[in-house]
């Protein structure tokens, strides 16, 4: 936990000194890298950090295994980061947010019956 709260500090006070136009294009990966990591490791005060202030993209996928947050915190078993992401999603698109396959075609209910 010392560990992320220094990374959202560190990205944070990035943030403050960027322009506005650099914010998005060069944060956006690193935040949301963040963002399946905070959900993977159980993070749950994190994981509403970046996404409530940092507007962290819920649906952004790894791009090496296409997977997303929702997918991490499935696999890893963290319930309570399963309820922020989906509570946090909008309703209308929480069902295809909770079907999205990464590149396997894998869905995160997948991963969470893995065990």
């Amino acid at each position: 936990l010392p560990v992320m709260n220094l990374c959202i500090e560190q990205v944070a006070s990035m943030a403050s000194f960027l322009p506005k136009q650099l914010k998005t294009e060069q944060l956006k990966p690193v935040i949301n890298a963040m963002l399946r990591n905070s959900a993977r490791y159980g993070q749950e005060c994190c994981l509403t950090y970046l996404i409530d202030h940092h507007k962290a993209c819920l649906t952004d996928t790894n791009p090496e295994h296409g997977d997303t947050a929702l997918h991490a915190a499935a696999l890893s078993g963290s319930l309570d980061c399963v309820k922020i992401l989906c509570g946090k999603q909008h309703e209308a698109a929480r069902t295809q947010f909770i079907n999205w396959k990464d590149k396997y075609g894998r869905t995160p209910l997948m991963g969470a019956a893995r065990d």
